[in-house]
C-alpha cells in the first residue's frame, strides 16, 4: 500500500507550517516560521536511487522571502509638506547636509497559510497567496516564485491572525474560504476580493478556525474551531455566486459622485432587494433523500414495457437531468416566499388589532 520513495529536509533548518500541491501537481509550496516559501519540484520514481540511502539530496527547490512592498516603504509614505519644506530651506542655506537613503527592510515574519492558484489573467500562470503577522499582517500578499517581492497585496482583517485560507474549485465557479483566530470566516467567490461574504458564529477567544470544508453538492457548509465546536449551515453556492457577480451601483446617476457614506448606505438598500428578488434555496434533509418507493424492486409487471411516452408533460431521462433540479428549486422558492407571505400577514393581523386598541384607548392612556 506504501512504498517509501525519499525523504528531504528544507533550506536554512526551515520547519514547516503549511504546505500545499501547486495546480499542476508538478511541485509542492512549503511555508516556513522563517518567512520563506520553497517550492520543491515533485520526485520522479525514475530519478531517485534510494539504494543506500532515503536521503534525497539534489532536489530542485526554489525560495521565496516575503519582503515589505513599495508602498510600505516610510520614503513613499505620505510626508508633511511644511516639514519637508522647512528641510529644504535648511539645505540650502548648507546647515543640513542631504539625507543619504538606505533601503528599509523589515524582518521577515512566520508564513502561517498559502494558498496556490493559476492567475486567468497571467495565462494560468502559477502564483500563490500567503498571510504572515506582526508588520506583514495587515495584508495578504500574492507572490511569485520569479519575482523578489510580492506583486500585489489584499486587504484583511486589522490585528487579527489568519488561521485557515484554502481554494475550493468548481466548474460553475471559484470559493476561497478564509478562517481568522476570532472565529471570523469570510467567503470569496471568483477571487472578487472587494466582495466577501462573512460568517462569525464561533467564539471571539476561543473561536481560532481550523477548518471550513463544502460537502460535494455545496449545499452544506462546515467550520470547526480550536475549541472543539464545529457549526454546520446549509448555504446555496449558486445564489452566493449571483450576489457575487452582481454589480449593486450598477447604472445609478451620479454615484461617481457620491460620497462614500451615501455609496454604503445606497449598496445597503439594493442589498435588501436584491435579497428579496433572489432568496436563497435551502433544501430540507427530507427534501433531499430518496422515497423508499424508488428503491423498491418490482419483479412482475403486468403493464407493457418499451412503449413511447407520448405525454408532454412528463420529462425523458436526458430532460429529467436537466429540468428536475431547477423545478425542484423553484418549488423549495415558492414555499419560501408563502412562508413568507404568511409571516407578513400574522404581523399585519396583529398591528391593526394594537393600532384599534391605541385608538379605542382612554385619552390618558
Amino acid at each position: 500500500m506504501f512504498e517509501p520513495l525519499c525523504t528531504l529536509r528544507l533550506p536554512d533548518e526551515a520547519d514547516c507550517t503549511c504546505f500545499e500541491w501547486n495546480p499542476d501537481d508538478k511541485s509542492v509550496l512549503f511555508g516556513s516560521s522563517n518567512g520563506r516559501v520553497y517550492q520543491i519540484k515533485r520526485p520522479e520514481r525514475s530519478e531517485i536511487d534510494n539504494s543506500d540511502s532515503y536521503y534525497w539530496t539534489d532536489a530542485e527547490i526554489k525560495m521565496w522571502e516575503i519582503k515589505l512592498m513599495d508602498f510600505q516603504m516610510k520614503k513613499n509614505q505620505e510626508k508633511d509638506e511644511a516639514e519637508e519644506e522647512r528641510k529644504r530651506r535648511l539645505r540650502l542655506r548648507g546647515e543640513l547636509s542631504e539625507e543619504v537613503e538606505e533601503e528599509e527592510v523589515w524582518d521577515p515574519r512566520c508564513i502561517r497559510t498559502i494558498m496556490p492558484f493559476q492567475n486567468a489573467d497571467l495565462d494560468n500562470r502559477t502564483q500563490f497567496v500567503v498571510s504572515s503577522e506582526k508588520e506583514f499582517g495587515t495584508f495578504f500578499y500574492v507572490g511569485d516564485m520569479e519575482e523578489d517581492r510580492p506583486v500585489r497585496s489584499i486587504d484583511c482583517q486589522k490585528d487579527v491572525l489568519v488561521s485557515y485560507m484554502k481554494l475550493y474549485q468548481a466548474k460553475d465557479g471559484d470559493m476561497i474560504t478564509i478562517g481568522y483566530a476570532n472565529g471570523l470566516i469570510e467567503i470569496i467567490m471568483n477571487f472578487d476580493w472587494d466582495r466577501r461574504l462573512t460568517n462569525k458564529f464561533h467564539d471571539g477567544r476561543h473561536g481560532y478556525i481550523t477548518s471550513a470544508i463544502m460537502d460535494k453538492d455545496d449545499s452544506y457548509f462546515l467550520s470547526a474551531a480550536k475549541d472543539g465546536l464545529i457549526y454546520v449551515h446549509q448555504f446555496d453556492k449558486k445564489c452566493a455566486m449571483l450576489e457575487a457577480k452582481k454589480d449593486l451601483l450598477e447604472g445609478v446617476d451620479g454615484v461617481n459622485f457620491m460620497s462614500k457614506m451615501d455609496k454604503e448606505h445606497l449598496r445597503q438598500k439594493k442589498q435588501k432587494v436584491f435579497w428579496e428578488e433572489n432568496p436563497a434555496v435551502f433544501v430540507d434533509a427530507e427534501d433531499a433523500c430518496l422515497d423508499e418507493a424508488v428503491l423498491a424492486i418490482t419483479i412482475k409487471n403486468k403493464e407493457p414495457t418499451g412503449l413511447d411516452i407520448l405525454d408532454p408533460s412528463i420529462y425523458c431521462i436526458q430532460q429529467s437531468k436537466l429540468r428536475t433540479e431547477e423545478d425542484h428549486r423553484l418549488q423549495l422558492a415558492e414555499k419560501k416566499k408563502t412562508q413568507v407571505r404568511n409571516q407578513i400577514k400574522r404581523l399585519r393581523d396583529w398591528f391593526m388589532k394594537v393600532s384599534d386598541s391605541n385608538t379605542n384607548s382612554e385619552i390618558h392612556l
